[in-house]
């Protein structure tokens, strides 16, 4: 996949120089090379529908058409592994639409494995097979592939505590196993507040008053006052601020940033970042609860506000990239134009992050507005053909 992804970074360099034509040229040929890995019909079917691709309204096109072909195929036709990296090439290449088929092809062949004689003794394929369920939002299965795992070492807390948390059972005391100081603090923080997790995407209006007016205001990478968002969509406060791995380094290099001590308490999304003098403490990653992808800031955030007994916690500014604009302009991981990086897209697996925050949304735990609500009363499906809409590699 190294070489699938210098090929993506080639082709995203080329097209911001204006060179669409060798960029399809790039991306073309990066699927010919991963075509042979495919069952006979279904490379031809992709070297035959990558030809075709020469606008956006062809790409969407043939994301429909190949979408069909792996349906027809059929989901035994692949293990869940070739199926997972078919997704993520198609992904790269913009094919929303026909990564989702390949994604749900995977879950399907992750499920039926963990049913044969084979997979009942592999405890790994009842792992994914678990994964699967709960990102499919079944609860049942999920319990069923749990128990199957029983007491085996190697099953993390977190996918017990997800778990408890989409079945509706009490969560109050997910952190306490956690008995350091500052989770002690910041349990006293957020036990029993009202709870706003404020992203960076400008798609929910005027909201600002309603923001301030909770006990609590959550934000992301937040890098001092001079780097805040217009008020009047995003409120002015800041208590706490989550932070990317790059960043959680930058600070944790730098030591003091005077920024740092606006802030009620710093959440590194890595674990084992401390800084001496200052309240910072690691956040419960849901890393292991994913079918595939790693977990983006939203997910961290609200899984871990989950864990110290929030009254309510309610998402604002949160498009998960179905916006033209994914960053308001002073948001400091990225710039403000809409995330062209077809890489960051396919690592994250986008359809991991809201299916699982749906999944406590649907549950009651979390609440949402806007762009954000509307994303979440999706199916993958729908989601992923607005997707297209936004990156359409133009």
């Amino acid at each position: 996949m190294n070489e699938l992804t210098s090929t993506v970074m080639e082709s995203v360099d080329l097209r911001r120089e204006g060179k669409r034509e060798q960029a399809d040229a790039a991306l073309s040929a990066s699927l010919r090379r991963f075509a042979p890995r495919l069952p006979g019909r279904l490379r031809d079917g992709l070297l035959d529908e990558i030809g075709r691709i020469s606008t956006p309204s062809d790409r969407r096109k043939v994301s429909v058409d190949l979408g069909q072909q792996l349906t027809e195929a059929g989901f035994k036709s692949m293990d869940q592994g070739t199926w997972l990296v078919l997704c993520n090439v198609l992904i790269q290449h913009w094919l929303f639409e026909a990564s989702g088929v390949a994604r749900d092809n995977a879950r399907k062949a992750a499920l039926l494995f963990a049913t044969t004689a084979q997979g009942r003794r592999n405890q790994l394929a009842i792992f994914h097979a678990l994964q699967a369920s709960l990102d499919l939002g079944d609860l049942p299965l999920a319990c069923h592939f749990r128990s199957q795992l029983g007491s085996a070492a190697g099953v993390p807390q977190e996918v017990d505590s997800y778990i408890r948390m989409c079945s509706g059972e009490d969560c109050s005391g997910l952190a306490d196993a956690r008995q350091d100081k500052m989770s002690k603090s910041f349990r006293d923080l957020i036990r029993g507040r009202s709870v706003a997790a404020v992203g960076p995407a400008p798609c929910d209006g005027p909201v600002g008053e309603e923001i301030d007016a909770f006990d609590v205001v959550v934000r992301f990478t937040y890098w001092g006052p001079d780097n805040l968002p217009p008020s009047a969509d995003f409120g002015t406060r800041t208590d706490v601020s989550y932070y990317n791995v790059s960043l959680g380094r930058r600070i944790v290099r730098d030591k003091h940033e005077p920024h740092l001590t606006d802030l009620r308490c710093l959440v590194f999304k890595e674990q084992g970042f401390v800084l001496r003098g200052l309240p910072c403490r690691s956040a419960h990653w849901p890393h292991t609860v994913f079918f595939t992808g790693h977990p983006n800031m939203i997910p961290v955030c609200v899984f871990d506000l989950l864990h110290f007994d929030p009254a309510r916690v309610k998402m604002f500014g949160t498009s998960f990239f179905l916006s033209k604009t994914s960053h308001h302009d002073n948001y400091v991981s990225r710039p403000a134009t809409r995330n062209t990086n077809p890489s960051l897209l396919a690592d994250h697996d986008l359809c991991s992050q809201v299916n699982f925050v749906r999944h406590l949304y649907k549950a009651g735990l979390v609440e949402a507005g806007g762009v954000c609500a509307e994303v979440l009363e999706m199916d993958e499906m729908e989601y992923l053909r607005g997707m297209e809409g936004v990156y359409d590699a133009s």
